[in-house]
């Protein structure tokens, strides 16, 4: 069923006029975003090649894709760049181990927490309230709903969320 057809979300706004992107800072080839976004109706795709085309290689992070804070203002460029209306999906890379904090910014600023990911979730609010800041320079951020979800979720430390419902 991966690739039955669908009539998703992606589709159905490009028939209501808007245009549609799919944002991911890892190998186009990553997880089948483009094979499956092509499938659903995303029109444009941004991901780690075609940000180092424009940027380099310097920003790779060495497991997954592109740092969190050099790919997320990437993005509110490639944004602005659409036909309005739009509609834009990104996903992030650095909530995923091995946790490590972008050289230059394992100085403490984030807080360690309990585990292990509670730094890199510090990190990349960081990344993104950058990014919004520079989106809200946009005619378009005031009419805009952004949707933040996580991807799956992760072991928790307190034994609630050990149990069902929450595991």
């Amino acid at each position: 069923h991966s690739m039955a057809p669908y009539h998703a979300l992606p589709e159905c706004l490009k028939e209501m006029g808007y245009s549609t992107a799919f944002m991911h800072g890892a190998v186009r080839a990553s997880m089948s975003f483009v094979a499956f976004g092509k499938t659903v109706g995303v029109e444009h795709f941004w991901s780690q090649e075609e940000y180092e085309a424009e940027h380099g290689t310097d920003d790779f992070d060495g497991k997954w894709g592109i740092w969190d804070h050099k790919f997320f203002p990437f993005i509110a460029e490639k944004v602005n760049t659409l036909p309005e209306p739009f509609f834009a999906t990104m996903f992030s890379l650095s909530s995923h181990p091995p946790y490590i904090l972008p050289a230059g910014f394992d100085d403490g600023r984030y807080p360690k927490g309990t585990m292990p990911n509670h730094q890199m979730y510090g990190y990349s609010d960081e990344a993104l309230r950058h990014m919004f800041e520079q989106m809200s320079e946009n005619e378009w951020f005031d009419n805009t709903i952004f949707i933040i979800t996580a991807d799956h979720g992760y072991t928790a430390d307190n034994e609630k969320y050990l149990k069902v419902p929450y595991n």
